[in-house]
C-alpha cells in the first residue's frame, strides 16, 4: 500500500493491472494494481484530480495551470498544454479528444492522439 505525504482525495484511473494516482503531495504516482507496489512517481504540483488515460499516455493537471502528458511506463513528460486561464478540472477522453476545464468556465478541447 502506498502512504503519500499529502491527501489522496481522487479516484485512481487504473489500466493495464496499474493504478494512477495524483496526491496532494505534488505527485502523481503508478502503482501495481495487485501488490500495492509502486512502479514510479513523478512529482508535478499540489494538484489533486483523477487522471485520464488514453493508450500508453497518462493526463493530469498538474495545479498550476497545466494539462500534463505522462509515458504510463516511466512517468517520463511527453508534452505539456498551459493557457492563461489555466486548465484545472480532472481530464476526460472522449473518442481521442482530451477534455479539461478551468474555474473560469472555460472547456479545453485537444487532440489526444
Amino acid at each position: 500500500a502506498l502512504q503519500a505525504q499529502g491527501p489522496a482525495s481522487r479516484s485512481p484511473a487504473i489500466a493495464g493491472g496499474v493504478a494512477y494516482l495524483q496526491s496532494g503531495d505534488g505527485n502523481v504516482y503508478a502503482l501495481d494494481a495487485l501488490a500495492g507496489v509502486e512502479r514510479w512517481h513523478v512529482a508535478l504540483g499540489a494538484a489533486e484530480g483523477t487522471p485520464a488515460i488514453y493508450g500508453d499516455t497518462l493526463y493530469v493537471n498538474d495545479g498550476v495551470g497545466a494539462l500534463v502528458a505522462l509515458n504510463v511506463a516511466d512517468g517520463a513528460e511527453r508534452w505539456r498544454f498551459a493557457d492563461a486561464i489555466a486548465p484545472n478540472a480532472s481530464p476526460v477522453v472522449v473518442n481521442g479528444v482530451l477534455f479539461t476545464a478551468s474555474d473560469e468556465g472555460r472547456l479545453f478541447a485537444l487532440d489526444a492522439t
